[in-house]
C-alpha cells in the first residue's frame, strides 16, 4: 500500500510540476527496469486529478461558466462583439484557451497514442523545455492589465500548446513559459493552466488510457482506501504547487530539465557505441 501511495503520488505530482510523470517513469523504466503504471493505476492517476482540480479551482471554474453565459448573452443580443467581450470578461478568457487547447491537443493524443517514444527525441525535448523557462525568466512582456488575454493571444497561446504534447516537453513549463511571454499575470496564468488541464485528462483518459465506466468504478471501489488516501495528499499539496508555480523560482527547473536532457543523450550515445 505505502509503495502503491509514493509511486502514484509522485507520478501526480510530476505532472503538476514542470516534470511529466509519464516521460520520468519511461526513463526509470529504461534505466532501472522499474515498470510502467498499469492500466489500474493510469485510470486511478487520471480520475484523481480531474476531481481533485475540479474541487480546487471549483470557484474559479463556476465564474469561468458564468461570464460564458453572460458573455454569450451579451453577444447574441447584439450588444457587444466576441471580441470585446473577450476583453471584458477575464475569466472568460480562461474559459475559451481551456476550450482551444482542448481541441489542438486531442488530435494530437490520436497521433501520440501508438507513438513509439524515442529516447533521443525525449532528451532534446527535455532540453528545450529548459531553454524554453529560461528565456521566460529573462523576457516577459509587460501589459497594461496583466490579467487580460486577448482573443488573438489566446489563439496563439492554445496553438503553442501542440508542443506539450510531445513526449520530453514538460507541459507546465510550456504553459508558463508561453504564458510569461504574453504577460500574463502569474496567479491567473497559473489558474488557467491547472483549469485547462483537465478537459486534456479527460481526453487522455477516454482515447489513450481506453475509459469503461463500469471498469472504472470496478477500480475505484475495489482501490477506495488508496484513493482516499492519494485525493487527500492530492489536495494539500495543491496549495504547495501553486504556491510553486507562481513563485519567481518555478523557472529555476530548467537546471534541473536541462541536465536530465543532457544525461539521457550522453548516455545513449556513448552506451551504443560500448562505452
Amino acid at each position: 500500500m505505502i509503495a502503491s501511495i509514493i509511486r502514484l503520488f509522485s507520478y501526480m505530482i510530476a505532472e503538476l510540476l514542470p516534470l511529466g510523470g509519464e516521460i520520468h517513469f519511461r526513463l526509470f523504466n529504461y534505466y532501472f527496469k522499474y515498470p510502467l503504471l498499469s492500466y489500474e493505476s493510469l485510470v486511478i492517476v487520471h480520475v484523481l486529478l480531474i476531481l481533485g482540480l475540479g474541487i480546487y479551482f471549483l470557484k474559479d471554474i463556476g465564474r469561468m461558466f458564468g461570464e460564458f453565459f453572460k458573455g454569450l448573452w451579451i453577444v447574441a443580443s447584439g450588444r457587444a462583439t466576441i471580441k470585446r467581450t473577450c476583453t471584458d470578461f477575464k475569466m472568460l478568457n480562461m474559459f475559451l484557451v481551456s476550450i482551444l487547447i482542448t481541441f489542438v491537443s486531442s488530435f494530437l493524443i490520436f497521433l501520440k497514442t501508438d507513438y513509439e517514444y524515442s529516447l533521443y527525441l525525449v532528451g532534446a525535448l527535455l532540453i528545450l523545455s529548459a531553454a524554453i523557462l529560461r528565456i521566460a525568466e529573462i523576457f516577459t512582456l509587460i501589459k497594461v492589465d496583466a490579467r487580460i488575454m486577448s482573443f488573438k493571444e489566446a489563439l496563439i497561446f492554445a496553438a503553442l500548446q501542440a508542443l506539450s504534447m510531445f513526449p520530453g516537453v514538460a507541459r507546465p513549463a510550456i504553459f508558463m513559459s508561453i504564458g510569461k511571454f504574453l504577460g500574463i499575470e502569474k496567479k491567473h496564468l497559473a489558474k488557467m493552466i491547472f483549469i485547462s488541464f483537465i478537459p486534456i485528462l479527460i481526453f487522455e483518459l477516454i482515447f489513450i488510457i481506453g475509459f469503461d465506466p463500469i471498469q472504472t468504478i470496478n477500480i475505484l471501489y475495489h482501490s477506495w482506501l488508496l484513493c482516499v488516501i492519494l485525493f487527500a495528499l492530492l489536495i494539500i499539496a495543491l496549495d504547495v504547487i501553486f504556491v510553486i508555480t507562481t513563485s519567481q523560482s518555478y523557472y529555476k527547473f530548467y537546471y534541473y530539465l536541462a541536465g536530465l536532457g543532457l544525461w539521457t543523450i550522453l548516455d545513449l550515445f556513448f552506451s551504443k557505441r560500448g562505452l
